[in-house]
């Protein structure tokens, strides 16, 4: 698994663990804090998936260097 593929895979699980956390409080501060927290992170996790893998060769290099 690639690095943004696991990191992606990781914004996901915070993300629903704090959706979770919005289903089970009726704070307002909580539930602002959850939308402006956990809704980007999800976003960011769906997009990791959705992307199509960069063309590196190796770890670290820009891709399409050197044309």
């Amino acid at each position: 698994m690639t690095p943004e593929k696991k990191s992606g895979l990781i914004c996901l699980i915070l993300s629903f663990i704090g959706f979770g956390i919005l289903l089970t409080t009726n704070s307002e501060i909580v539930t602002y804090m959850v939308f402006s927290i956990f809704t980007p992170m999800f976003i960011y996790g769906i997009g990791m998936f959705l992307i199509p893998p960069t063309r590196r060769k190796k770890d670290g290099q820009i891709p399409f260097r050197g044309w």
